[in-house]
């Protein structure tokens, strides 16, 4: 069997704006934070920042780890799975695939690139979401008009 993606099917409207399913989160403490400079940075936002501080010194997020090098340009959505996968898209037409990797001697968290498909659409990636139901079903949807259905095949973890 041939391990990877495998496009499930297209919609097309010249309207879509957006694509929201559902976010189902690995973690509730951690998040994402993308920009311009082409990281997906992941934060630890388990502190309650309205709760009073008690104490001396300020608690706030911290930072836990950087992808870095992955998307040719501005990444502009992340998702996780149910079962720990991160899918990022961006203006490169790309989606790339991430798990932690849980035996990395790095103090925190590290993640490494297990899948990139690149011409995932042909303009700008906008969003990725996961579906709820099948947590091996990545919705993207692009600038050109498009959503797509991906279907993650195989035990790419292998």
């Amino acid at each position: 069997m041939e391990i990877g993606w495998s496009h499930a099917g297209s919609f097309y409207n010249a309207g879509l704006v957006s694509l929201v399913l559902h976010d189902v989160l690995s973690s509730d403490a951690l998040s994402f934070l993308s920009s311009d400079d082409r990281t997906l940075k992941i934060w630890d936002t388990s502190i309650d920042l309205s709760q009073p501080k008690t104490g001396e010194g300020h608690e706030s997020w911290q930072h836990v780890s950087t992808l870095t090098g992955y998307h040719g340009r501005t990444i502009f959505s992340a998702h996780w799975s149910s079962e720990d996968f991160i899918a990022s898209g961006a203006g490169d037409d790309a989606i790339c695939l991430f798990v932690e990797e849980k035996s990395s001697m790095v103090e925190g968290p590290s993640y490494r690139l297990i899948l990139k498909k690149e011409k995932a659409h042909d303009m700008d990636i906008n969003s990725v979401r996961w579906c709820p139901q099948d947590p091996r079903v990545l919705a993207s949807a692009s600038d050109d008009g498009t959503v797509k259905l991906w279907e993650l095949r195989g035990n790419i973890l292998d």
